[in-house]
């Protein structure tokens, strides 16, 4: 769900906000389902099924830069131009 979330979920004002939130959320139950023990079934040769890659090796990573750079530009972008100040004005 969490590539889904990182490919849908910042195309709007406040979804930008609430992917963020959820993401936080997401990282917060992994880190408490993880603790959890191996689970014990009726059959022990049954094998568990296979949770795919890691979300850090899938393509939908990359959508997780993009909204950083965009934030980067708004935040950063500003104070670079403040602290270079005017640049050089044409003679007419």
């Amino acid at each position: 769900m969490a590539a889904n979330t990182l490919v849908m979920g910042w195309w709007g004002p406040l979804s930008f906000f609430f992917t963020m939130v959820t993401l936080l959320i997401d990282g917060v139950q992994l880190h408490r389902f993880a603790q959890l023990p191996e689970p014990v079934g009726p059959d022990p040769g049954c094998r568990p099924a296979d949770p795919g890659a890691p979300l850090t090796r899938r393509p939908q990573i990359a959508m997780l830069v993009l909204p950083l750079l965009a934030v980067g530009f708004v935040v950063v972008g500003p104070l670079i131009a403040a602290l270079l100040g005017p640049g050089p004005v044409a003679s007419p």
